[in-house]
């Protein structure tokens, strides 16, 4: 239990926190362009 609350307590710096953020648009533009190639693949696949 010690650990959970020692862990609750560390703070992130701004830089670590900016870097958190470009991960995270990253990893939501990336998952975006998959789903749209899915999707292009798939209309492809039922048109053709």
């Amino acid at each position: 239990m010690d650990e959970q609350k020692h862990l609750d307590q560390i703070a992130l710096t701004e830089i670590q926190k900016k870097a958190q953020h470009h991960r995270a648009k990253g990893l939501a533009i990336a998952l975006f362009l998959f789903v749209l190639l899915v999707y292009a693949a798939t209309m492809a696949h039922v048109s053709a």
